[in-house]
């Protein structure tokens, strides 16, 4: 989810979101502002945060009854193709890092493939 929430208020939005015994993960301390939160229902899943910047966060991911373990990145990619080269740089590194367990890779890539997807915005 794309938040942009400051650090001060995480503690009192994420009650709110979901029933008490779910979990919540950010970003906070990759970018001033919380930019990625997952949250998940901890009776069903176990995950750990692995590593966060202020463009992902990567999260090793199993459910309750299984120990097979996945590993999914969220994306909220920046919004200039010169800033995105991090997350790209990530990514690649990465995909040859997880090839024994299974990687999903979700979220906002801010990218697009022709420039008529575009609607508003910078022309970049």
């Amino acid at each position: 989810m794309e938040t942009k929430v400051a650090a001060a208020n995480i503690a009192s939005i994420e009650p709110n979101l979901a029933p008490a015994y779910w979990k919540y993960c950010s970003n906070i301390t990759s970018s001033p502002t919380c930019q990625i939160l997952v949250g998940w229902n901890s009776q069903k899943l176990n995950l750990k945060c692995i590593h966060s910047a202020s463009q992902w966060l990567t999260c090793e991911v199993t459910q309750v009854s299984s120990p097979t373990p996945i590993r999914i990145t969220f994306i909220y990619g920046h919004n200039t193709p010169a800033a995105r080269l991090a997350l790209w740089d990530y990514i690649n590194q990465q995909s040859t890092s997880t090839a024994s367990i299974p990687w999903i890779v979700l979220g906002d890539f801010n990218a697009i493939i022709q420039a008529s997807d575009r609607t508003g915005g910078d022309n970049y």
